[in-house]
């Protein structure tokens, strides 16, 4: 096993925080929630390029004479019609653009319009409204909830995708080889990857949080900051540098992340 000092050195601390600040949605408003929780389910199986893209394509929408609309939030008319949204979708060429995943979350989020704290539970979120959305909503399951949580603000959840997952294996946390790597289910037939069911996700959160609560970076007022822990893996495990994507921190307006500052 891999100690946490010497798996994540200050560079990468340094730049998987500063790429988890390019992720946050600020200051935190309703449309701006909203249109965050399309981004996170846009982001599902994609690269970050296309779901910006989208985003974008939203706010083209809602400002279709504003040259700087990719600055703006999308106006909530816009990211609640659900036929406008997958269009944006199939127009950047989204591999899941026909699957209309993004209507549940639409009609759910759409209609607490006018509640002014849902997207604070989003944010503050420690584990229990997210097994209550991923009942209720389609689409949404744990890790792009956690995610959603993330973009919001919120410190208290981790989103697990593979490479979070592969970065914790090598750190001793217990994750079954069938989360990292695709296996055939049988001989011949096509490999795939499954993904945590709820007692697995659980657990594998759980036993993150007890691991990077021993490394004082990840610590803030007592707590491990989840959503600190998340962006750092997704860095360093991503390999976002050998993968040319140092735009990630550049400020150009056409190559940028939605959230970006």
């Amino acid at each position: 096993m891999i100690s946490l000092k010497t798996y994540i050195n200050k560079e990468d601390f340094e730049k998987g925080s500063k790429v988890l600040n390019h992720h946050f949605v600020e200051p935190l408003t309703k449309e701006g929630a909203l249109e965050a929780g399309i981004w996170c389910i846009g982001s599902q199986a994609t690269p970050w390029e296309m779901a910006r893209d989208f985003i974008y394509r939203l706010r083209k929408f809602s400002y279709p004479d504003d040259p700087n609309s990719h600055e703006k939030i999308s106006r909530i008319e816009v990211t609640t019609d659900v036929s406008l949204v997958n269009r944006c979708s199939k127009e950047v060429g989204w591999r899941f653009a026909y699957s209309d995943r993004f209507r549940e979350f639409i009609e759910y989020f759409g209609k607490l319009n006018y509640d002014k704290d849902w997207h604070y539970e989003v944010r503050d979120s420690d584990g229990d409204f997210r097994e209550e959305i991923v009942q209720e909503v389609k689409w949404m399951g744990r890790k792009t909830f956690s995610f959603w949580h993330i973009c919001l603000g919120g410190k208290k959840l981790l989103a697990l995708d593979v490479w979070i997952m592969k970065a914790l294996k090598d750190l001793g946390v217990d994750v079954p080889d069938h989360f990292v790597t695709s296996i055939a289910r049988n001989v011949g037939s096509q490999k795939v990857r499954k993904t945590p069911g709820k007692t697995d996700y659980l657990r594998i959160e759980e036993e993150a949080r007890r691991l990077f609560s021993k490394d004082g970076r990840f610590v803030r007022d007592g707590q491990v900051d989840m959503a600190l822990v998340d962006g750092v893996l997704w860095w360093k495990g991503a390999s976002r540098e050998t993968r040319d994507q140092t735009s990630l921190f550049d400020y150009e307006a056409d190559i940028r992340m939605p959230y970006k500052k």
